[in-house]
Order: structure tokens, then C-alpha cells, then sequence
């Protein structure tokens, strides 16, 4: 057995965040969907979104890829990560970059 003993200094430098990270949740809830569910408390979050995402419903077919690429066991796809926010954002999402400027055609 490992044991990780912990200073004063560490546990002072620990930070929580001020309000959830968006993509975590959207990710920690898609491995809670994919598991079987044993926690009382979650049982009808569970049960309704677990319902709401069947196969051949509109919703699941939006977010199918994501599931796939999220697979609840073992490690988890780098390319997912959600990047830590940024102090004072209001959203975890990126917009994708805009295209570059069309040149404007020679004369």
C-alpha cells in the first residue's frame, strides 16, 4: 500500500473552484451514465437521462460520437481534456477559429 502524506504548504496551495467546470460535468456524468448506478440519490438523474439517451432518439444521436470517444473504463482521450477555465470566463466552450479573410481578387 502507497501512502501520500501531505504538508501544511500543500494543502494550502490546494484550489477549489468557485462554480463547476462545464466539459468536467458533461464528462463525469457521461462515465456515471455508462456504469451501473448504486447511489440512491442519483437513482431518478440516472434513470431519466439514461431513458432520454436510448439508441435511436434524437438527443442520443447528437451526442453519440461524444459517447463513443468517452468510454467510462481505463484512460481517457487526451484530445478531451478540458482545459482549466480561464479566470472570469462565463463558458468552458471554444469557439473554432474564424477562417481567414478571403483575398480580395487580383487586377
Amino acid at each position: 500500500m502507497f501512502r501520500i502524506h501531505f504538508t501544511q504548504r500543500d494543502v494550502s496551495a490546494v484550489r477549489i473552484l468557485a462554480e463547476p467546470a462545464p466539459l468536467w460535468e458533461i464528462t463525469l456524468s457521461c462515465h456515471m451514465l455508462a456504469k451501473r448506478n448504486e447511489d440512491p440519490l442519483l437513482a431518478g438523474w440516472h434513470r431519466t437521462a439514461r431513458g432520454t439517451l436510448q439508441q435511436g432518439l434524437p438527443l442520443r444521436d447528437s451526442v453519440d460520437l461524444f459517447i463513443h470517444l468517452n468510454w467510462a473504463h481505463g484512460d481517457f482521450p487526451d484530445l478531451l481534456t478540458p482545459a482549466p477555465p480561464s479566470p472570469g470566463s462565463t463558458t468552458a466552450w471554444r469557439s473554432s477559429p474564424a477562417p481567414p479573410p478571403a483575398s480580395s481578387p487580383r487586377r
